[in-house]
């Protein structure tokens, strides 16, 4: 067979395949890059901020004693659709510190609705550290 006959052989399932190969690896360049899927009707993720939402600590409950935290609030944030963020009140975002371990500091970690993504969270840790009896 001569490389002319191969070439024009299936030349148009051979241009569907190659235009497919280049749509995926696109989008996939563009999910590694931005680290969320494209969204129609939006050109690139809203980030809003929260200041001072208060810090709650997750011990067992079994556990009695209290416990002091600081810093006691944090900021955090969020990214995600203008329509999703437009509906996002600070109440819908908690913020806690998991007792497990021996540490001192714990990582403060969030809850978000689902479509809204965090960003950052200042500061990272909090101290946690047995509550002075009165």
């Amino acid at each position: 067979m001569q490389l002319r006959a191969i070439i024009r052989h299936n030349l148009g399932l051979k241009i569907f395949a190659f235009l497919l190969a280049v749509l995926t690896w696109l989008t996939l360049r563009y999910v590694a890059r931005n680290d969320t899927w494209p969204q129609p009707g939006l050109a690139s993720p809203v980030k809003i901020e929260f200041a001072s939402l208060p810090i709650r600590v997750l011990a067992d409950p079994a556990n009695p004693n209290k416990h002091q935290l600081e810093p006691t609030q944090a900021a955090v944030v969020v990214r995600g659709r203008k329509a999703d963020l437009d509906k996002l009140a600070a109440r819908d975002i908690l913020l806690f510190v998991e007792l497990s371990g021996m540490a001192d500091t714990h990582d403060i970690k969030a809850y978000c609705p689902p479509g809204v993504v965090v960003e950052q969270i200042r500061p990272a840790q909090a101290r946690v550290a047995p509550a002075s009896l009165p």
